[in-house]
């Protein structure tokens, strides 16, 4: 039903300036008044326009609060089961041997987490090859597939959802411009490349 409304409120948006000029173009009509169609043409497709752009991500908002169709790339399997399992083991072992999980690490947005930088030696380098596994795909998305482009990865950490306290954050932008996630909850560990907000829906 929410989404029906939506679009309800979408195209009654866009009607609305089609509408009102078209009054407004009668009205001069019946006063004599000279009307130049071509301007108010202008005037009425600008504004459809303009309201357009702002609204049509409505019905999808509206629809679905937990961004089922927020516009982010999947890519097939990254990591075996049993890696993924294997680094939920070493992040619950560095958890419980550090005094718990960390939940202040953005103020805005907090996740409960452990930075991958401050896990032993061995955790960490695995770890990291296991992000930098995704790096490709961010290349051949949003990069063209550009050999000569060096991406590097700036904030590493092994985040832990609460799967009815965190269902969702709010909207928002990450510090990078590209971010990732690899699911290592699922049978199948798939990273989820999430769209920049420079050349953009998260």
């Amino acid at each position: 039903m929410r989404f029906e409304w939506a679009c309800t409120a979408l195209v009654a948006a866009v009607a609305w300036p089609y509408g009102g000029l078209r009054v407004v173009r009668a009205w001069r009509r019946v006063k004599g008044w000279d009307d130049d169609d071509a301007l108010l043409d202008a005037a009425l497709l600008t504004v459809t326009a303009c309201l357009l752009a702002f609204l049509s991500p409505l019905p999808i908002m509206v629809a679905s609060p937990d961004n089922y169709y927020v516009d982010v790339h999947r890519v097939a399997a990254l990591v075996p089961a049993a890696d993924a399992a294997w680094a939920v083991a070493r992040s619950e072992d560095h958890a419980a041997r550090r005094g718990g999980w960390l939940t202040d690490r953005h103020a805005n947005y907090p996740t409960t987490d452990i930075a991958v930088s401050s896990m032993d030696n061995a955790t960490r380098r695995a770890l990291e090859a296991v992000a930098a596994g995704a790096l490709p795909y961010l290349r051949d998305f949003y990069l063209g597939g550009d050999g000569g482009a060096t991406l590097e990865l700036r904030d590493l950490f092994v985040v832990k959802y609460d799967g009815d306290a965190q269902r969702r954050l709010r909207r928002h932008r990450d510090g990078c411009e590209l971010s990732f996630g690899v699911a290592l909850a699922s049978s199948e560990a798939k990273p989820l490349l999430s769209r920049p907000f420079s050349t953009r829906f998260g």
